[in-house]
């Protein structure tokens, strides 16, 4: 059966929308014509819903009718998931995870936010992979809405505009439940800024690339031209104080920290790397 766009209107397409998951209504654009298409079709006309149905054989019933002249069929445009952002992070890579749903940016739950959807979101945002999945409480409240259900990915999705469709009603999240992800980085490396960087963070290094000693200690420009791949490398912005003589990067005091530049030590010979065993 087919439903003209007779009385139809972006309420109605709200309901459809609704129903399939796939966000608010943008539109209810009537689709294409099906005049001569099946001239013995059968015609739905006259459809009318207020918005609060949950499904479209809940609307107000319209009537049968056999196709006889031009018509319209009912259309309408959904947002779906069209993007997401980490908001509130130390760089894009992080922060409070807000999907875009027509045109208003939204927070998700934590209880609805999983593994699996937290993969496809670092790869959309080119990003890597998930490092920690957990709650945006260190990244502080956003200020719109907060989606329930808002993602169910399977993990193998190129955006969460592909995942599976999910209710689009919001929920009440107490402060500091919305989720909350950091991902690796795009190509999983980051920079050191050179505050306090000393030649015992360069033998770090050098050491846990096999080398012997440090003989000197170079500086770069943050953002690294040449190969494409590292253009816009970020720096890690909360910094890396190495204390002598911890060895492993695992057990540097993180502390907040800014320079223009990122150290790059040069190394000499090559050797076995250190042991894990602090002194």
């Amino acid at each position: 059966m087919i439903i003209d766009h007779v009385g139809w209107d972006l309420l109605s397409a709200s309901v459809v929308c609704k129903q399939l998951g796939c966000g608010p209504a943008l539109s209810a654009d009537p689709g294409r014509s099906h005049s001569g298409t099946d001239p013995g079709a059968a015609v739905l006309s006259g459809v009318s819903c207020d918005g609060s149905e949950s499904a479209l054989q809940y609307c107000r019933p319209g009537k049968v009718r056999e196709q006889q002249r031009v018509s319209w069929e009912a259309g309408a445009v959904c947002s779906g998931h069209h993007a997401a952002r980490l908001a509130g992070g130390w760089d894009r890579c992080s922060g409070r995870l807000e999907v875009l749903r027509g045109t208003t940016w939204g927070s998700v739950c934590r209880s609805d936010f999983d593994r699996p959807s937290a993969e496809v979101v670092c790869r959309e945002l080119h990003c890597g992979t998930p490092e920690k999945v957990g709650r945006a409480s260190y990244f502080g409240r956003g200020g719109g809405p907060v989606w329930s259900g808002a993602l169910r990915c399977r993990g193998n999705e190129s955006r969460i505009f592909f995942c599976p469709p999910s209710p689009t009603n919001t929920t009440n999240c107490t402060l500091g439940e919305e989720a909350g992800l950091v991902c690796a980085g795009r190509d999983g490396l980051f920079g050191i800024t050179s505050t306090f960087y000393r030649v015992y963070a360069a033998l770090v290094v050098c050491g846990l690339l096999g080398m012997i000693s440090a003989v000197a200690l170079a500086r770069t420009k943050s953002k690294r031209k040449g190969d494409g791949a590292r253009e816009d490398l970020p720096r890690w912005r909360r910094g890396r104080r190495f204390h002598p003589p911890l060895r492993y990067f695992d057990r540097c005091i993180q502390f907040r920290a800014a320079a223009a530049a990122d150290p790059i030590p040069a190394c000499t010979g090559t050797a076995d790397p250190p042991s894990a065993k602090s002194e």
